[in-house]
């Protein structure tokens, strides 16, 4: 949102008055959700033979109409 106020108008000291109207906002909050941290990828050791080691990913789906 700053970087909009910064190319529409010259207002100097508007920084600090414009970050924390930005941290109060629930719908900024909501649409722009901040930095996820990622995390490290784990080192694997090497396999031996096929399917020695299995890997599931669990995801979460919205719930279907039926």
């Amino acid at each position: 949102m700053l970087v909009l106020i910064n190319h529409q108008w010259f207002a100097p000291g508007v920084t600090s008055p414009v970050t924390r109207l930005v941290k109060a906002c629930i719908v900024c909050a909501r649409h722009n959700p901040g930095k996820v941290e990622k995390t490290p990828q784990k080192v694997t050791p090497k396999l031996l033979y096929p399917f020695q080691r299995l890997q599931m990913d669990f995801i979460q789906l919205p719930k279907s109409g039926t």
